[in-house]
């Protein structure tokens, strides 16, 4: 399902047990040519501490992305070896802080 940048946050549609969500981080994210997130981050799931490839759909603006997910995990910084929770706000959005 093809998701436009005008997207409605509030009505997204269920993916099984995952949902598209917003994910939204202090820094610029980048991606390369296919389509990879290049920022320093992963998921990963909270009971298997297994990495998530996120799926992503397209950026929605400088540091804001699309992503397909699960809903049990936490955002893991791998360089610092920090892991946060995930904080959602009303707009089933992701945000992190630094």
């Amino acid at each position: 399902m093809p998701w436009g940048r005008n997207t409605d946050r509030e009505n997204f549609s269920p993916c099984g047990d995952q949902d598209v969500f917003y994910v939204i981080h202090p820094q610029d994210i980048l991606l390369d040519n296919s389509g990879d997130c290049r920022v320093d981050v992963a998921f990963r799931t909270v009971e298997t501490g297994q990495f998530y490839d996120m799926a992503l759909f397209d950026t929605v603006g400088k540091n804001t992305l699309r992503v397909l997910m699960p809903h049990n995990l936490k955002f893991q910084f791998p360089s610092r070896g920090e892991t946060v929770p995930l904080s959602w706000n009303s707009h089933s959005a992701l945000v992190l802080e630094n």
